[in-house]
């Protein structure tokens, strides 16, 4: 393995998730009867908890450079040059400068990633967006597995280099 590491969410989102519970808890406590409230405090806690668990998302670049996003899997043949953004390139690359065909494996609390450039002709995914703690690491570990230019001539902003 040449990088890998876990995106979780941070502790902000684990709180919200039983504010969440305590909320609809107390609604119903004062609403219906104190048992509907303790219920409903358990089962939206819990609901929430889970889904904020299920936003781990796992990033890992293989001893051949492969790229692993959770279940996706980007070849170092099918990729081409890695690009780690700033905050402003991020959030740029997530908005106003995004590509509606891109790949995006973001979470709402990151504000750094690295764009990975798509060279696969059959993929229309032009690049991947991927939310990082480390997006100088994960493009380093990246671009050991890939030399050359990025095969379809767009800069990490995600204009081609024609225009500029």
């Amino acid at each position: 393995m040449r990088y890998e590491e876990r995106l979780r969410p941070s502790a902000a989102w684990w709180a919200l998730a039983i504010a969440a519970g305590v909320v609809m808890g107390w609604i119903l406590w004062v609403a219906a009867t104190p048992e509907a409230g303790v219920v409903a405090l358990v089962v939206v806690a819990g609901l929430a908890l889970a889904a904020v668990s299920r936003w781990t998302l796992r990033i890992a670049v293989d001893a051949d450079g492969t790229l692993h996003v959770g279940r996706a899997v980007l070849g170092v043949a099918d990729r081409g040059a890695s690009t780690a953004l700033d905050a402003a390139g991020y959030r740029d690359l997530h908005g106003p400068r995004a590509d509606h065909r891109a790949a995006l494996f973001t979470r709402p609390w990151a504000r750094v990633g690295v764009r990975v450039a798509v060279s696969d002709p059959a993929d229309p995914a032009p690049y991947w967006l991927v939310s990082s703690d480390r997006p100088a690491a994960l493009a380093e570990a990246l671009d050991l597995g890939h030399t050359g230019p990025d095969p379809r001539g767009e800069d990490p902003r995600g204009t081609t280099q024609e225009e500029g």
